[in-house]
């Protein structure tokens, strides 16, 4: 098609950059449509926003998949083998990024390289990767990422050694210092990499030279329909949209359903599913269960210092040296055992006592590891005193004090 016939498709200027001529007449069209529903100045304004939308078909995801990784594989010259790759993690359910993620992964050949649980997988393996890269669609506040990495910290999973990556099509400028305040403010390395940016809608050295103006006579406009997320989640003022979905941090006008249509379409999550109504449920449960956990519980207290103390021994663990250590009878100690088997943390194996999955997991997942150089250094030095007066009444443990410094 010549350059003249191009330039009477309208909006072409702009929409040329979303993909083909055939999808650039139909957005024309309902482009033009979109628009009927506001007056002309409102018009103007919405039309200055829409020359620097960002929009993403879903046959050119491919593309993009392999376009993001040529570029990250030309800053990070680590060797394949030695990369572990994740996606944004759902506790429960996908998400829309997954879909990239998913594209991602086949387009580049990854097939055994990404995981969609980073964190189960670095726990239940012990291994933390020298390079860890999280690919997503879009970033507009940063939050998601940042969300994950502050998740893999309450895991006491460790990344000040590792460095990580951040991929995605599009990150905004807001998202980018976001990322770089958090990375500072937590130490780590963290390596924005994507293939386009942009700043806030109403940033005065974008769009607008009168931008806070412009901002308020939006703000009034996006009041007057009635729009909820009017400069987008976190205050990001994206302009971006795939076709499969619209993020939330963009500006709400082009997505809510306040008028007869939308000009990008976002899709409801608050359908009311099976797996949404687990979902609901089960972060209730979680909820409730992590609040029943009283630390200074007495009990509670008592076992955690024997699963700390057996830990710490491992097959050097002595039951007679457990009581006088621990200041508990053998039917105390007994009974303990009992409990924290019948919870799952111990089994009796070869005439030892030793830590299951489920036991060596919560040992990843807390502070204990360094107890166990506490009990080995204090054991070299030490003389145990004899406890003869351990009851059953009675929960005292002699120089515990001394050889157990507390929990982190």
């Amino acid at each position: 098609m010549s350059d003249e016939i191009k330039d009477k498709i309208k909006y072409h200027t702009f929409t040329k950059r979303w993909g083909n001529n055939k999808l650039c007449r139909a957005f024309a069209k309902e482009i033009d449509s979109w628009l009927n529903n506001f007056d002309e100045q409102e018009q103007k304004l919405l039309l200055e926003l829409l020359k620097h939308f960002d929009y993403y078909i879903d046959r050119r995801l491919y593309s993009k998949a392999i376009e993001l990784y040529t570029k990250f594989q030309t800053i990070c010259n680590e060797d394949k083998t030695k990369i572990a790759f994740c996606r944004i993690p759902k506790e429960y359910k996908v998400g829309f990024s997954d879909i990239f993620a998913t594209c991602f992964w086949y387009a580049n050949d990854l097939l055994n390289a990404i995981t969609t649980n980073i964190i189960d997988l670095i726990l239940d393996s012990g291994i933390t990767p020298s390079t860890l890269v999280v690919v997503d669609d879009v970033s507009g506040s940063a939050t998601s990422f940042k969300k994950l990495l502050d998740a893999m910290k309450k895991a006491k999973i460790d990344l000040t050694d590792c460095t990580i990556y951040f991929l995605a099509i599009n990150i905004t400028q807001f998202a980018i210092t976001n990322i770089e305040n958090y990375a500072e403010s937590k130490g780590l390395t963290i390596i924005p990499v994507y293939l386009d940016t942009q700043k806030k809608a109403f940033d005065p050295d974008y769009i607008f030279k009168d931008a806070s103006a412009k901002q308020s006579e939006f703000e009034s406009l996006s009041a007057k329909y009635g729009v909820n997320n009017v400069l987008g989640f976190k205050q990001a003022e994206a302009l971006i949209s795939f076709e499969y979905n619209t993020p939330n941090d963009t500006l709400g006008i082009f997505y809510e359903d306040v008028i007869d249509s939308t000009l990008f379409k976002r899709k409801n999550r608050k359908e009311n599913t099976c797996v949404n109504s687990m979902s609901i449920r089960a972060t209730q449960l979680k909820k409730v269960n992590q609040a029943n956990v009283v630390h200074d519980n007495t009990d509670y207290f008592k076992e955690l210092s024997v699963f700390v103390y057996a830990y710490a021994w491992g097959k050097n663990f002595s039951f007679i040296k457990a009581c006088q250590d621990l200041g508990l009878t053998e039917k105390q100690l007994f009974n303990i055992f009992s409990i924290l088997s019948n919870n799952g943390f111990i089994e009796y194996v070869d005439g030892s006592y030793q830590l299951t999955s489920k036991g060596k997991q919560f040992v990843h997942t807390s502070n204990i590891k360094e107890v166990k150089a506490i009990y080995s250094d204090l054991s070299s030095k030490s003389v145990v005193p004899q406890n003869n007066e351990a009851s059953a009444d009675k929960y005292i443990p002699l120089n515990f004090a001394e050889k157990f410094k507390g929990y982190n």
